[in-house]
């Protein structure tokens, strides 16, 4: 999912790895050659790495309105079952 805030585009996934959920929050800012990595860390539950996004997204914006923050429901990446991923070879 993308999000605009200012001169910045923020990437932020959430995203099953291994047996772990990886959250990643990434500002693209043409300022910048380099993209900033502001977070990225994985958590046990996908609850608890949506949690941990919407935490360092707050510390990044600490005066953001809730009603102005983003879903960070929507930034999640569910696994394909592995049954469709077999058809696809």
């Amino acid at each position: 999912m993308w999000v605009i805030r200012g001169e910045s585009e923020f990437e932020v996934s959430i995203s099953p790895v291994d047996s772990e959920w990886e959250g990643k929050i990434v500002e693209h800012n043409l300022s910048r050659v380099v993209p900033t990595v502001h977070l990225c860390h994985n958590w046990a539950s996908r609850d608890a790495a949506v949690a941990g996004v919407r935490r360092r997204w707050q510390r990044l914006f600490p005066d953001e309105p809730d009603e102005d923050r983003p879903d960070f429901q929507e930034a999640l990446i569910e696994p394909m079952p592995s049954s469709d991923a077999s058809h696809n070879l």
